[in-house]
C-alpha cells in the first residue's frame, strides 16, 4: 500500500510554469496514458453510487515517448480509496498498484466478474521532478490542459506513514506554490479526469 498526496489543476496559462521547470526542474519523461476505468453495477462495487466517488479500479496503457525508454508500451492495474475529512474534502487516497503483462487479460477477468469499462481517459503527459514535488502537466483529450502535483517527500520518521493533518498541510503548500507561479486563482479539481469526463457524458 502506498499513501498518495496530490492536486489537480485546470489551468488558463502554462507558459510560466514550463519556463520553471525547464530551467529548475527535472524533466523525466513524456508519455501517452490510456486509462480504462471499471465498475460494477448494481453491486456494492457500483462505485458511482457513492458520491463522491471514494474508489476507482483503473487498468492503465503507457507508451513512452521518450529516446532513452526502449521498453514499448507497459500495462498496470491500480486501484485508489480516497479518504475524506469531516468537510467532505480528501487529501490523500490509499493505492495498490501492479505491473500486468496482458492488458486483455486482465480485462477478461475484469469482465468475468461483472465489471464493465465505464469510461476512459486517454492524456498526454509530460513529468518533472522538483524538490519533493513530481509535476505532471497532462493534455487530457475532451477535458484540457491539468497540473497534478505529488508530493514525494518522506513519511513520518517515527510512523513510517502520513497523517492526515500533515497531508492537509503539503497540499496547502503545494497550491500555494502553484499560485504563486503561474500567478493566477486557481480551485482544485477534487474529482479527477474520469468524474470530468462522466460528467460532461450525462453518466453522472
Amino acid at each position: 500500500m502506498h499513501t498518495e498526496i496530490e492536486i489537480k489543476v485546470k489551468i488558463a496559462h502554462g507558459e510560466k510554469l514550463m519556463s520553471f521547470l525547464q530551467e529548475h526542474g527535472t524533466f523525466k519523461f513524456e508519455n501517452q496514458q490510456v486509462d480504462e476505468y471499471y465498475s460494477k453495477s448494481g453491486t456494492s462495487e457500483d462505485f458511482l453510487l457513492v458520491d463522491p466517488i471514494k474508489k476507482w479500479l483503473r487498468l492503465r496503457s503507457e507508451q513512452s515517448n521518450s529516446e532513452n525508454n526502449l521498453s514499448g508500451e507497459t500495462y498496470s492495474i491500480n486501484y485508489k480509496n480516497w479518504i475524506y475529512n469531516e468537510t467532505g474534502t480528501s487529501n490523500h487516497c490509499e493505492e495498490f498498484e501492479s505491473k500486468v503483462e496482458s492488458l486483455e487479460s486482465v480485462r477478461k477477468i475484469l469482465e468475468a466478474l461483472g465489471y464493465t469499462n465505464i469510461v476512459t481517459v486517454d492524456k498526454l503527459r509530460k513529468v518533472y521532478d522538483y524538490n519533493d514535488y513530481e509535476i505532471s502537466i497532462d493534455s487530457v483529450k475532451n477535458l484540457g490542459d491539468y497540473v497534478e502535483i505529488e508530493y514525494k517527500g518522506k513519511p513520518d520518521l517515527e510512523t513510517g506513514e502520513i497523517t492526515t493533518s500533515e497531508s492537509e498541510r503539503i497540499t496547502n503548500e503545494m497550491m500555494k506554490f502553484l499560485s504563486e507561479l503561474v500567478g493566477e486563482i486557481l480551485e482544485r479539481d477534487k474529482r479527477g479526469y474520469p468524474y470530468g469526463l462522466l460528467k460532461q457524458d450525462g453518466k453522472i
